[in-house]
């Protein structure tokens, strides 16, 4: 018989649905993201990095936004 593994603080704060946001989600809403700016910039091709790295930046803020409120 296996023992499950405890989950640790961080990862029990991490569990609540609208707490949660684990590296694929994260990766996740960036493509989504940089696809929204892709077809903003009427789907040229050439920009894939910086339509990466500012859906990236946008959603990091967003974030830190949030975190912030909570303190």
């Amino acid at each position: 018989m296996s023992k499950r593994p405890k989950n640790t603080e961080s990862q029990k704060a991490n569990d609540e649905p609208a707490a949660r946001l684990d590296g694929y989600d994260l990766r996740n809403q960036i493509e989504k993201r940089a696809y929204e700016i892709w077809m903003s910039s009427g789907y040229r091709d050439g920009n894939e990095v910086a339509h990466w790295l500012q859906a990236e930046r946008e959603l990091l803020a967003e974030l830190q936004k949030n975190e912030d409120q909570k303190h």
